[in-house]
């Protein structure tokens, strides 16, 4: 986590912008929320996503965070800025582990279905 804080760091520095910004926020706040560190990885999910508007990792990675610390309107918001970016680009489809840890393809009108389970 270190390295990618370094990292991010570095594109701040350089005056990065758009997507190579907001990716390095966006690793950055994964990275933080394995590490079970979810209240520093939800600024780098809400850059990401101010910097990449139209990527649907974002808002369901903040989903999944709100998901898990138990804050399901939220989740349901988030979720659904997946469903409205599906929307746009059909084709969009989100990963999520089932109980049993095998990873299956769900759209996002499934993950709205999901969001109030923690």
């Amino acid at each position: 986590a270190r390295e990618r804080h370094a990292a991010l760091l570095e594109k701040i520095k350089t005056g990065g912008k758009g997507p190579d910004l907001g990716g390095a926020y966006g690793e950055l706040g994964m990275l933080l929320q394995a590490a079970e560190h979810p209240e520093a990885a939800e600024p780098c999910y809400r850059n990401a996503q101010t910097l990449m508007p139209s990527d649907p990792r974002w808002p369901y990675y903040l989903g999944r965070l709100y998901q898990t610390t138990g804050r399901a309107p939220q989740a349901e918001a988030a979720f659904a800025r997946v469903l409205e970016l599906q929307e746009l680009e059909p084709e969009l489809g989100a990963e999520r582990r089932d109980d049993r840890g095998e990873g299956k393809i769900l759209c996002a009108d499934e993950l709205l279905g999901h969001s109030a389970i923690a």
